[in-house]
């Protein structure tokens, strides 16, 4: 069984993780050591309609699995299931095998640690991209939200803990980073990167990029009642009503659960004066150079 392993932040208060030989995991359980998980997605057999989607935490996966699901199944009706059924970090290989199709195979890993058939079957791969100021207050209520193993420290200790060391996911910094270097280094692999902000200002014209990405060809009319679909409030309702929340325990009484307020800019509300001069000092510093922090505006 898995262990999480737990580090403290500078005020001494506990943050669990799962470690996977440097992958940090949200601690769900598993029923093997968090390093088996990795050759479990390694080892992934990949069919030829199935989609991945990556990306750090908290960058809009659970909007992008609902739009892209619904490109793939040529329709625009919620179904039961939800993001985390189809989430390589936490399932089996049999589980993952009993998926039907078509498949939005969703996981936070890092490149070279991607299921091996992917890369040589060339899928197609969605990488999702959003401001790190934004991520890091929604990671920040989604740990203290927990209600086991979560994360009761300060907005202060976290967001120095998010930039610093790293919490699940590991550091933005350096997922971004890699993702870039990965791009460059296999431009036979076919990856679109999604801009959560770009989302948010143009839903429709996001679906239909997405659309083309797949080569799916579904009608310009199809796109825009998934947009409609896939607004914030619609899938919150959804989420409530429709879906077979598996999560549903983990979270503390009167939590909004995953889906909290969707909003470009939040971070505004969070960050002091202070804490945002460090943060760009420190974003500067990181993404010198990096054709990724082009997309959004900090």
């Amino acid at each position: 069984m898995c262990e999480p392993s737990v580090i403290k932040d500078r005020s001494g208060v506990p943050f669990y993780y799962g470690d996977a030989k440097g992958v940090w995991f949200p601690p769900f359980p598993l029923p093997y050591p968090y390093s088996q998980q990795l050759d479990v997605i390694k080892n992934t057999v990949i069919r030829d309609d199935d989609v991945i989607m990556t990306g750090y935490g908290k960058s809009g996966s659970h909007w992008h699995y609902e739009m892209l699901s619904m490109l793939c199944r040529g329709q625009a009706d919620y179904v039961k299931s939800d993001k985390p059924t189809e989430m390589l970090d936490r399932l089996t290989a049999d589980q993952a095998a009993a998926l039907p199709s078509p498949r939005v195979l969703n996981t936070h890993v890092p490149f070279h640690w991607l299921p091996t058939q992917a890369l040589e079957k060339k899928t197609k791969i969605v990488y999702l991209l959003r401001n790190p100021k934004d991520i890091a207050v929604s990671l920040h209520n989604h740990m203290r939200d927990w209600t086991a193993l979560g994360y009761p420290g300060s907005w202060p200790d976290f967001l120095h803990l998010y930039m610093h060391t790293g919490v699940w996911c590991n550091r933005w910094f350096d997922n971004v980073r890699d993702w870039e270097r990965q791009i460059a280094a296999h431009p036979d692999i076919p990856v679109h990167v999604a801009v959560y902000e770009e989302a948010i200002k143009d839903p429709v014209g996001h679906v239909i990029k997405l659309n083309d990405f797949l080569g799916l060809g579904r009608s310009r009319d199809l796109c825009e009642k998934i947009a409609d679909a896939c607004s914030f409030n619609k899938l919150k309702v959804a989420s409530a009503e429709v879906k077979d929340d598996l999560f549903k325990a983990i979270w503390k009484e009167g939590s909004p659960g995953f889906y909290r307020k969707g909003q470009v800019g939040d971070w505004k509300n969070w960050f002091t004066k202070e804490q945002n001069e460090e943060f760009d000092a420190l974003y500067k510093k990181e993404m010198d150079g990096c054709k990724l922090n082009v997309v959004f505006q900090l």
